[in-house]
């Protein structure tokens, strides 16, 4: 999963989205990490507050 998310990362730019500074190895394996973090606390809360800061903080509108 790390490496699709890797291929689309390479394909749209990081620079574009303030994260040039990673590889799109590491900024997928970041992604994906704070997807699971937020899965973690949702299920034991049984809340979906933990995914709606996630949304919130990845995907700003």
């Amino acid at each position: 999963m790390v490496e699709t998310v890797a291929c689309c990362l390479r394909e749209a730019g990081l620079g574009q989205i303030g994260l040039a500074h990673l590889t799109p190895e590491q900024t997928a394996d970041w992604l994906m990490n704070s997807w699971s973090g937020a899965l973690t606390p949702m299920k034991a809360s049984r809340s979906d507050e933990p995914l709606a800061l996630f949304m919130l903080t990845i995907f700003r509108s």
